[in-house]
């Protein structure tokens, strides 16, 4: 892809808000840039038209052309083939742009005889139509920049909030901090010396509630 391609490319991209541009978009901008689209059929087309294209001996273009841009100092057209579907009407448009963006009117009235101005305004509509993956997640991330903030602290509140009730739902299985050793029947405080040495695992409520096991009468003093 050539530098000026590229370059205005991505300019024309981020000025417009486009993550990729479409038949649609394409027929908007061109309109707000003050072209003129003309819809033409090779074999018959309307007096207006058929004028149009007498009055800058365009015949040869028309012809042999899906679609070209004519401008000069008071006139700003870009005929486009009225047979094309949607996705092809997006290509030639996109590669009109091209021209235009890349400044290419410069040179010529009508455009499509330069080798490097047709191969810029490819490279530009290639871009523009289909751009990469990186440019197009970039897009995306500058334009829902607030909204992806606001989710990711909204996210973080849920992470926290189900980090407290799963903990409390935990803490709930097992009666207070206490401890209980792989023999006996008595629960201590989680640094009493009788069970310093043992294995030991917390008492749960139900243990508990059972009536299985009573306080150690060394470490537990008011139960």
């Amino acid at each position: 892809m050539t530098e000026t391609a590229l370059k205005e490319a991505k300019k024309f991209l981020k000025k417009n808000h486009l993550t990729s541009a479409t038949a649609k978009d394409l027929r908007r901008i061109l309109q707000s840039e003050g072209y003129t689209i003309i819809e033409y059929d090779p074999a018959y087309n309307d007096p207006d038209v058929t004028t149009l294209i007498r009055t800058y001996h365009l015949q040869s273009y028309i012809a042999h052309s899906k679609g070209f841009t004519y401008a000069d100092a008071n006139t700003r057209l870009v005929f486009l083939h009225g047979g094309l579907s949607d996705e092809e009407a997006q290509i030639v448009l996109a590669h009109e742009q091209g021209h235009i963006s890349c400044d290419h009117l410069k040179s010529a009235q009508v455009l499509g005889k330069d080798v490097l101005c047709e191969r810029e305004a490819n490279d530009f509509a290639g871009y523009i139509t289909s751009p990469p993956f990186s440019y197009r997640l970039s897009g995306f991330l500058r334009r829902n920049r607030t909204k992806l903030v606001i989710f990711g602290a909204a996210l973080v509140v849920v992470v926290i909030a189900l980090s407290i009730i799963l903990s409390a739902i935990n803490e709930s299985k097992y009666y207070k901090n206490y401890y209980i050793a792989p023999t006996g029947n008595k629960y201590h405080t989680k640094d009493c010396g009788l069970i310093a040495n043992s294995d030991t695992r917390r008492l749960t409520t139900a243990e508990y509630e059972a009536g299985a096991y009573e306080p150690c009468a060394r470490c537990i003093s008011d139960e």
